[in-house]
Protein backbone atom coordinates (compact mmCIF):
# COMPACT_ATOMS: atom_id res chain seq x y z
CA UNK A 1 0.00 0.00 0.00
CA UNK A 2 2.90 2.37 0.68
CA UNK A 3 4.77 3.99 -2.13
CA UNK A 4 6.63 6.57 -0.06
CA UNK A 5 7.04 7.65 3.57
CA UNK A 6 8.99 10.83 4.41
CA UNK A 7 9.70 12.80 7.55
CA UNK A 8 10.52 16.46 7.20
CA UNK A 9 12.98 18.29 9.47
CA UNK A 10 14.70 15.77 11.69
CA UNK A 11 15.35 16.58 14.56
CA UNK A 12 11.88 17.90 15.37
CA UNK A 13 10.96 20.82 17.62
CA UNK A 14 7.24 21.74 17.53
CA UNK A 15 5.55 19.82 14.72
CA UNK A 16 6.31 16.70 12.77
CA UNK A 17 5.21 16.62 9.13
CA UNK A 18 4.70 13.05 7.94
CA UNK A 19 4.18 12.58 4.21
CA UNK A 20 3.22 9.30 2.61
CA UNK A 21 1.66 8.05 -0.58
CA UNK A 22 -0.86 5.24 -0.96
CA UNK A 23 -1.89 3.47 -4.13
CA UNK A 24 -5.60 3.17 -3.21
CA UNK A 25 -8.16 4.55 -0.77
CA UNK A 26 -7.48 2.92 2.58
CA UNK A 27 -7.78 3.37 6.36
CA UNK A 28 -4.67 5.09 7.79
CA UNK A 29 -3.19 6.27 11.08
CA UNK A 30 0.05 7.84 12.33
CA UNK A 31 1.48 7.02 15.77
CA UNK A 32 4.42 8.35 17.78
CA UNK A 33 6.00 5.74 20.06
CA UNK A 34 8.51 6.57 22.80
CA UNK A 35 11.62 4.57 23.69
CA UNK A 36 9.63 2.54 26.24
CA UNK A 37 7.20 1.38 23.55
CA UNK A 38 4.29 3.53 24.71
CA UNK A 39 2.13 5.31 22.15
CA UNK A 40 2.39 9.02 23.03
CA UNK A 41 0.38 10.38 20.08
CA UNK A 42 -2.03 8.90 17.58
CA UNK A 43 -3.74 10.46 14.56
CA UNK A 44 -6.52 8.29 13.15
CA UNK A 45 -6.98 9.57 9.62
CA UNK A 46 -9.89 7.34 8.63
CA UNK A 47 -10.14 6.47 4.94
CA UNK A 48 -7.59 8.44 2.91
CA UNK A 49 -7.74 8.80 -0.86
CA UNK A 50 -5.12 7.35 -3.18
CA UNK A 51 -2.17 9.69 -3.64
CA UNK A 52 -0.02 11.94 -1.45
CA UNK A 53 -0.97 12.54 2.17
CA UNK A 54 0.64 14.90 4.69
CA UNK A 55 -0.14 14.84 8.40
CA UNK A 56 1.02 17.41 10.97
CA UNK A 57 1.67 15.90 14.39
CA UNK A 58 2.33 18.30 17.31
CA UNK A 59 5.51 17.43 19.24
CA UNK A 60 5.89 20.48 21.50
CA UNK A 61 4.55 18.61 24.55
CA UNK A 62 6.95 15.69 24.20
CA UNK A 63 10.23 15.23 26.05
CA UNK A 64 13.50 15.33 24.14
CA UNK A 65 14.57 11.94 22.88
CA UNK A 66 14.24 9.33 20.19
CA UNK A 67 10.81 8.22 19.00
CA UNK A 68 9.39 5.93 16.34
CA UNK A 69 6.86 7.21 13.84
CA UNK A 70 4.56 4.40 12.73
CA UNK A 71 2.33 4.85 9.69
CA UNK A 72 -0.33 2.16 9.26
CA UNK A 73 -2.48 1.68 6.18
CA UNK A 74 -4.89 -1.22 6.26
CA UNK A 75 -2.95 -4.21 7.63
CA UNK A 76 0.49 -2.89 6.63
CA UNK A 77 2.77 -0.52 8.53
CA UNK A 78 6.21 1.03 8.37
CA UNK A 79 8.28 2.94 10.91
CA UNK A 80 10.95 5.64 10.93
CA UNK A 81 13.05 6.95 13.83
CA UNK A 82 13.00 10.65 14.77
CA UNK A 83 14.70 12.80 17.37
CA UNK A 84 12.79 15.43 19.35
CA UNK A 85 15.03 18.37 20.30
CA UNK A 86 14.03 21.47 22.24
Amino acid sequence: NFLLFLLRSNPQQNNLNVSFEVSKSIDAKVELINSLGSIVSIKNLGIVSAGNQTVKVPTSGLAEGVYLVKVTTGNAFTTRMITIAK
